[in-house]
């Protein structure tokens, strides 16, 4: 009986929604979408890509920014998101975290890209339009 208790406890946790506050990150192909934190994020495209190659040494890290398609319960918005700054939703923020492949000095980048986006929820609803 004293084994069951830790079974049931475990998939009592795996089984609860996820809270308010949780952030998540995740990498998805170009044109695929996948639901992070109850959000359904599709990459359509990479509109810059100037980071530093990692076999370079720069001065400036560079820039991402990718079109993006978000959407939740019947609500799409396409975003242009810049990587490291949080775009807020209101009910949560997305953020382009990274893509891959890499960049390396002297190569080109084949693509297709992999972005990693990161959402952190505030609350499960998405604010009423006024």
């Amino acid at each position: 009986m004293k084994r069951l208790f830790p079974l049931a406890a475990i998939s009592l946790a795996l089984a609860a929604p996820a809270a308010a506050g949780q952030r998540s990150s995740l990498y998805i192909a170009m044109h695929r979408s996948a639901i992070v934190e109850g959000l359904r994020i599709m990459p359509i495209k990479v509109t810059a890509d100037s980071r530093c190659p990692i076999n370079a040494r720069c001065i400036w890290a560079g820039e991402l920014r990718a079109k993006v398609k978000v959407s939740q319960k019947g609500h799409q918005r396409t975003l242009e998101l810049v990587q490291g700054k949080p775009a807020d939703l209101g009910w949560a923020t997305v953020e382009l975290v990274d893509a891959l492949p890499q960049p390396r000095a002297g190569r080109k980048i084949a693509p297709p890209y992999r972005l990693k986006f990161r959402v952190e929820r505030r609350d499960r609803m998405i604010p009423q339009s006024r």
